[in-house]
């Protein structure tokens, strides 16, 4: 029987969601930290983004540009150079804040809006 050993390679997060593997990273959004992560292999955490509307789904369009569910504003975020920019305002058409979030081969996004 073969033994695994399990090693924290990052601490100091609040509430991790939408672990992605993109580009030899693993890429995460803090909800309650309101921050986008860039996890690299020796446990280097960089903040790729701030967002004061808590950052959930994450997801890569086909040329790798990064794309953030902001759950309380209801948007579809994207980094570019210093700033966040609205990709798409999803706010007349969600119910909820919304959540999970992939992006196909194609660049169509699938998200999910959280509500009763």
């Amino acid at each position: 029987m073969k033994t695994l050993k399990t090693t924290v390679l990052a601490e100091g997060f609040f509430f991790l969601k939408a672990a992605r593997w993109h580009a030899g990273s693993l890429w995460m959004s803090d909800k309650l930290g309101r921050k986008v992560y860039c996890l690299d292999l020796h446990g280097t955490a960089t903040v790729v983004a701030e967002m004061p509307g808590q950052p959930t789904g994450l997801g890569f369009r086909p040329d790798g540009t990064l794309l953030i569910a902001s759950a309380i504003d209801q948007r579809i975020m994207r980094p570019e150079t210093d700033q966040l920019v609205c990709h798409v305002d999803l706010s007349s058409i969600a119910a909820g804040e919304i959540s999970n979030m992939i992006v196909d081969r194609r660049g169509r996004v699938y998200v999910t809006s959280f509500s009763f």
